[in-house]
C-alpha cells in the first residue's frame, strides 16, 4: 500500500512539475510576443511622427518663403519711390541753384550801380524765400495675399464658396448691364464677363 502510494505521489509531483514548466514556458512565449508586437507598434507609429514632423518643417519653410517675397517686394517697391524721390529734389534743386545764381547776377548788377537800396530788398527777399520739395504721399491699396494654415478639407470648402460667390457676382453683374441695356439676362446666363487692370500707384507728386 505504501509503495502504491509512494508511486502515485510521484507521478503526481512529476505532472506538476512538468505542467509548471510548460505554464511558464508559455507565458514568457506569450510575453516575447506582446513585446516583439508592442516593438513594430511602436516603430510604425515612431514613423508617422517622423513624417508629420518632416510636413510641419515644409509648412514652416513655405510660410518663411512667403515672408522673404513679401519682404522683398516692399524693400523694392520702398527703392523705386526712393528713386522717385530723387528725382523730384533733383529737379527742384536745380531750380533753386537757378534761383540763387540768378539773385547773385542781380545782386553784382545793383553793386555796379551802387544801389544799396535794393541789395538790401533782395537780401530781404532771400530770408523770406520760401521752396519746398513739394512732394505728398497717398497711401492706397493694394491686394496683398496673406498666407494662412488651415487643414486641406477647410481650404477645399473655402476655394468652393469663393468660386460660388464669384459666379453669382459675375451673372449678377451681366444681368444687371443688360437690364440696363434693354436686354433679357435669361438669354445669356451662361455667359460671364469681367474688366480687370492694375491700379495705378502713385506715392509722390510735384505741384508747380
Amino acid at each position: 500500500m505504501s509503495l502504491k502510494y509512494t508511486l502515485y505521489m510521484f507521478n503526481f509531483c512529476r505532472f506538476l512539475f512538468i505542467y509548471s514548466l510548460s505554464y511558464f514556458f508559455m507565458a514568457w512565449n506569450n510575453g516575447s510576443i506582446e513585446s516583439s508586437y508592442v516593438y513594430d507598434i511602436n516603430r510604425l507609429f515612431d514613423t508617422r511622427m517622423d513624417e508629420l514632423r518632416q510636413e510641419r518643417s515644409k509648412a514652416a519653410e513655405s510660410i518663411d518663403a512667403w515672408a522673404r517675397a513679401l519682404y522683398f517686394q516692399i524693400n523694392e517697391h520702398a527703392r523705386e519711390q526712393k528713386n522717385l524721390l530723387q528725382c523730384y529734389y533733383n529737379d527742384r534743386e536745380q531750380i533753386l541753384l537757378g534761383k540763387r545764381k540768378e539773385t547773385i547776377d542781380e545782386m553784382y548788377k545793383f553793386s555796379r550801380q551802387y544801389d544799396y537800396n535794393r541789395i538790401s530788398n533782395l537780401l530781404e527777399q532771400c530770408k523770406t524765400l520760401k521752396f519746398e520739395l513739394l512732394v505728398a504721399f497717398a497711401y492706397e491699396d493694394q491686394p496683398l495675399s496673406f498666407i494662412q494654415c488651415m487643414t486641406k478639407e477647410h481650404l477645399a470648402q473655402k476655394q468652393k464658396n469663393e468660386s460660388s460667390a464669384a459666379k453669382t457676382g459675375n451673372f449678377r453683374s451681366e444681368a444687371q448691364l443688360q437690364l440696363k441695356d434693354g436686354k433679357d439676362p435669361g438669354k445669356n446666363v451662361d455667359q460671364y464677363t469681367g474688366l480687370s487692370g492694375d491700379p495705378a500707384s502713385t506715392f509722390g507728386q510735384q505741384t508747380t
